[in-house]
C-alpha cells in the first residue's frame, strides 16, 4: 500500500459540507499521542515479521508521517471525551485503570475501521490484516476488562458491548430505510461506546456521557455520508443520503453509478441529473439539519455535566457546517 484508501478522489461534490476544525488544547494533543502509542504497542505484539509492516499500514492509511497519527482519522470529540472526563475526576490511585481505558478506546477505533474496510475491500484480507485485527481485538478486550475489574464493573458490560458490535457488523438482511440504516450504525458504534459506558457505570464520569458520544458519532456518520456522496454514488454504495432521497433522486443516484463505473459518454448527463435531483429533494440539507440537532444536544448535555472543553470542541465542529456556535447552550 503506497497511499491511503481514504484519500478523497472525488473531483466533484454534491454538497459542500464538512466537519469544522477543532482547536485542541495541549492536554488533548497529549492524549492523542498516548492513543497513537497504544496502537503502535499493539503492532509490537504481532509476530516479528508483521510488526513493522503493520506500523507502516497505520502510517500509510492515515496519510501521515508516523503510525501514531492514525488516531487523527477520527474527529476529535470521538476520543477527546477521555481527557475531559479524566480531568474532572478525582483520579487518586486510578491511573492504571484510566490508562487501560485509553488503550482500549484507541484499539476500538482501529478495529471499527479495519472491519469496515476489510469487508468493503479497501483493505486486502491477508495475513497482515487478519493478524492485526486479531491482536487489536484481544488487546482491547483485555484492557477494557482490566479497567472494569479495577473499578468493580461487571465484565458482562464489556462482553455485552462487544457482542452487540459483532452482531451489528454481521449482515442479517437488507436495510429497510433511513431509520433502520442509522439504527444499524448506532449498533456498530457500540464498540466506541464501551468506554463511555464503563466510565458511567464506574462513577468516573457523569451519567449521560455515552449518550452524548453516541449523538456525536451518529451526527458524524450523517455528515460523512453527505460529504462522501459522490464517491458513494459512483461505487454504488447506499449511504444515508441515498435513503433520504425521493424516488427520482434514488434513480438518478443509481444511474450515475452505473455510468460512472462504465465510463461511458453518458456519465456527464447522469451527473447533471443527479445534481438536479439531489437539489430538488432537499435531502442533503435535511440530513445536515438532523446532524446539527444531534450535535447541539450532545454539546448541551456535556455543558450541563461540566465538560465545557468537550462542549467547545463540538461547537467547533458545528461551525464547519456553517452553523453559529451556541453560547449559552440550549436546554
Amino acid at each position: 500500500m503506497t497511499e491511503s484508501p481514504l484519500r478523497d478522489r472525488a473531483d466533484r461534490r454534491l454538497v459542500d459540507v464538512r466537519l469544522g476544525t477543532v482547536l485542541e488544547m495541549a492536554p488533548v494533543v497529549d492524549l492523542s499521542d498516548r492513543l497513537g502509542a497504544a496502537l503502535v504497542a499493539a503492532t509490537a505484539r504481532l509476530p516479528v515479521e508483521l510488526a513493522a509492516p503493520a506500523g507502516e499500514l497505520l502510517r500509510v492509511y492515515a496519510g501521515a508521517s508516523r503510525p501514531e497519527d492514525f488516531v487523527r482519522l477520527f474527529p476529535v470529540p470521538v476520543w477527546s471525551f477521555l481527557h475531559w472526563a479524566r480531568a474532572g475526576a478525582c483520579e487518586g490511585e486510578d491511573g492504571a485503570a484510566w490508562d487501560a481505558l485509553e488503550q482500549a478506546h484507541a484499539l476500538s477505533l482501529l478495529i471499527h475501521l479495519l472491519d469496515d474496510h476489510l469487508l468493503d475491500g479497501q483493505l486486502s484480507v491477508d495475513m497482515l490484516g487478519l493478524q492485526l485485527r486479531t491482536v487489536a481485538w484481544q488487546s482491547m478486550d483485555h484492557f477494557a476488562r482490566r479497567a472494569a475489574e479495577a473499578w468493580g464493573v461487571p465484565e458482562s458490560l464489556v462482553a455485552g458491548h462487544l457482542d452487540r458490535y459483532v452482531r451489528a457488523v454481521t449482515p442479517t438482511g437488507p436495510v429497510q430505510g433511513l431509520d433502520h440504516y442509522l439504527e444499524v450504525f448506532t449498533a456498530q458504534a457500540a464498540i466506541w461506546l464501551l468506554v463511555p459506558h464503563l466510565l458511567e457505570e464506574a462513577g468516573r464520569a457523569a451519567p449521560g456521557i455515552s449518550d452524548r458520544v453516541r449523538d456525536f458519532v451518529v451526527a458524524w456518520r450523517l455528515i460523512d455520508d453527505v460529504e462522501d456522496a459522490v464517491e458513494d454514488a459512483a461505487s454504488g454504495t447506499r449511504g444515508a443520503l441515498w435513503w433520504a432521497l425521493d424516488a427520482r433522486g434514488r434513480e438518478a443516484w443509481d444511474a450515475y453509478g452505473r455510468e460512472s463505473r462504465a465510463g461511458g459518454r453518458a456519465e456527464e448527463r447522469a451527473w447533471r441529473s443527479l445534481v438536479g435531483a439531489v437539489d430538488a429533494s432537499g435531502a442533503a440539507a435535511r440530513l445536515v439539519d438532523d446532524a446539527d440537532a444531534l450535535l447541539q444536544r450532545a454539546s448541551a448535555t456535556a455543558n450541563a455535566a461540566g465538560h465545557h472543553g468537550w462542549t467547545t470542541e463540538v461547537q467547533c465542529v458545528r461551525m464547519g457546517l456553517g452553523r453559529e456556535p451556541v453560547f449559552p447552550l440550549p436546554d
